[in-house]
């Protein structure tokens, strides 16, 4: 027996004779979950049932909050009896690593209830809440009015700066984070190891009865990085079959392993052949890879979006996402569309971020198309990215000039990594072999590709309705 969890007024007589026939070497722990919720009488049985439950889950008991002074009727030491005090991981006595929970329940009225739960075995190291105490840990704390969040505010802060454990401050920003989940006044606060002073909590924000739609943004190329999804890959299993399932795929048509070759996610060290700018056959299909794996490990977190929305190369990760189309499908589009575009490498393209007004972008893209070396060249608005970022598109070398002018004006600019200009007219090169290559592959993946999620296209600016075609991609 790993738990006795206890709703019953005869405590003393029951916990007693449960402490004479499971006497054993170790502690029995003892729970109540009137300590935690109150006597709920008729569903008395009912909370302790759901409390054991989280408890499987989480692989966490509860404590029993406000217990100051233990019934001195029980025999606590010679039955070896414990109160679970703090939040407690739950063990196992038995060989195949399933705990053992009793409850019962002598409620008013004769409503009397008794049973053996048996849980599934503790998770692993690896699937388990993160309790390392080199990392951040995130807390939220919350109330029904200001005045009692402050409080429990205080509280947290309180708790983390007693807390001498630190690597049980993650189980303990879970249990606070999960009281506060249906509270009105909420606010949070970061802790990390490098901290001097209390946890800081900023100004308490009044939270909306109505949940905010969960949005998961995929964007265009640009960050990867070699490092991108390597802890992941390490520390999470799911992530880490995602990435293994599709390189296997990618295998499959490309006829070499992404990681194997270049060392990403994983523990080969490739780096050298990555230096400097990537080649864009690597840059679409590693960031749709590393895209759909992330959407995989927060689906097993149970966080789903309720819109999507792809910007660029984003989209491609956009159709697996939305439910429109399989992991496959969205990786094959990567590595086509890689595949084709390495036809325009060659011409010394580039793009360049800027952050500007329209006006000013404008008068850098004509300045820069005023000069005799630029006639009939290109360089133009490949992306409209917020209100004052923009990503301009075309030859390189005009692509530095327009950022070393921007910079001059006091603009911040960049060249990307990349040499491929797309959304500029340079693409032209490539255009009917890539419309070839959608095409097989829709037919290769026959079926309707409407988005199952309410999804946003920012190629046409609106809300996607229809089905995902050719052409769209």
């Amino acid at each position: 027996m790993n738990l006795i969890d206890r709703t019953a007024a005869g405590d003393p007589t029951e916990a007693n004779w449960v402490g004479e026939q499971f006497k054993r070497e170790g502690e029995i722990l003892v729970g109540s979950v009137k300590r935690n919720i109150g006597h709920l009488e008729i569903t008395s049985f009912l909370a302790s049932l759901c409390k054991v439950c989280m408890t499987f889950q989480t692989g966490i008991i509860p404590s029993n909050v406000n217990l100051k002074t233990p019934n001195p009727v029980i025999h606590w030491d010679q039955y070896r009896l414990r109160p679970v005090t703090e939040p407690t991981p739950i063990t196992s006595r038995s060989s195949d690593e399933h705990p053992l929970v009793s409850i019962t329940s002598s409620g008013i009225g004769g409503l009397n209830g008794h049973v053996l739960i048996q849980g599934p075995p503790r998770r692993s190291q690896q699937e388990a809440i993160s309790t390392a105490s080199q990392h951040p840990v995130f807390f939220v704390a919350g109330g029904l009015s200001p005045r009692s969040s402050a409080d429990v505010v205080e509280d947290v802060v309180t708790m983390v700066e007693k807390q001498t454990e630190k690597e049980k401050l993650a189980h303990m920003a879970t249990i606070s984070g999960r009281r506060s989940k249906g509270m009105t006044w909420r606010s949070y606060g970061v802790w990390s190891p490098e901290q001097a002073g209390p946890l800081k909590f900023p100004d308490l924000v009044i939270v909306p009865r109505t949940k905010a739609p969960v949005v998961f943004v995929f964007s265009r190329q640009g960050p990867q990085n070699w490092n991108m999804g390597r802890e992941l890959y390490q520390q999470y299993p799911v992530f880490k079959a995602s990435i293994n399932h599709m390189d296997a795929f990618y295998e499959s048509i490309v006829g070499q392993s992404l990681l194997k070759e270049t060392g990403l996610f994983n523990d080969v060290n490739n780096k050298g052949s990555l230096d400097g700018t990537w080649p864009i056959s690597l840059i679409l299909p590693s960031i749709a890879i590393v895209r759909m794996a992330l959407f995989d490990l927060l689906a097993s977190f149970n966080v789903h979006p309720n819109i999507v929305i792809g910007h660029s190369a984003g989209e491609t990760a956009l159709l697996y996402t939305s439910g429109a189309g399989s992991q496959e499908m969205a990786l094959e589009i990567a590595i086509k569309r890689g595949d084709v575009m390495t036809l325009v490498e060659k011409d010394s393209g580039t793009m360049a971020a800027l952050h500007s007004n329209p006006d000013e972008m404008n008068d850098i893209i004509t300045t820069i198309l005023a000069q005799p070396h630029a006639t009939e060249r290109t360089l133009e608005l490949g992306c409209y990215n917020a209100p004052a970022a923009y990503s301009l598109s075309g030859e390189r070398v005009l692509g530095e000039e327009a950022v070393n002018l921007a910079k001059s004006r006091g603009l911040f600019a960049a060249v990307l990594r990349t040499k491929v200009p797309v959304h500029s007219k340079c693409m032209r090169v490539c255009e009917e072999q890539y419309l070839a290559e959608m095409n097989a592959i829709f037919k290769k993946y026959p079926g309707d590709h409407t988005p199952q999620v309410t999804t946003y296209s920012t190629f046409m600016g609106l809300k996607f309705e229809g089905s995902f075609t050719p052409e769209y991609f």
